[in-house]
């Protein structure tokens, strides 16, 4: 039987739910943990230097709460109000 991938998960989902032995799920468990990398890792390299820029920004004390936002953009353009 060729299952895609979502079918599969699935079934793993439900073989899960029903499992009682503790050792599997242990092992299953560790399993988990040692192919969790870190998201991070994964995101594109543009993503990243946004997210350093953002960090750069905040310890450099240029960032504004949303109302200093509200606030500059309604005295900037009233019409908007």
């Amino acid at each position: 039987m060729n299952m895609d991938v979502k079918s599969k998960k699935l079934d793993l989902i439900q073989w899960l739910l029903h499992l009682k032995d503790e050792a599997t799920i242990e092992k299953i468990y560790q399993l988990k943990e040692s192919t969790a990398g870190d998201w991070y890792d994964e995101l594109p390299d543009a993503a990243k230097a946004s997210i350093e820029k953002g960090r750069q920004d905040y310890r450099e004390g240029k960032i504004f709460s949303s109302e200093e936002v509200r606030q500059r953009v309604n005295n900037k353009f009233p019409f908007l109000k």
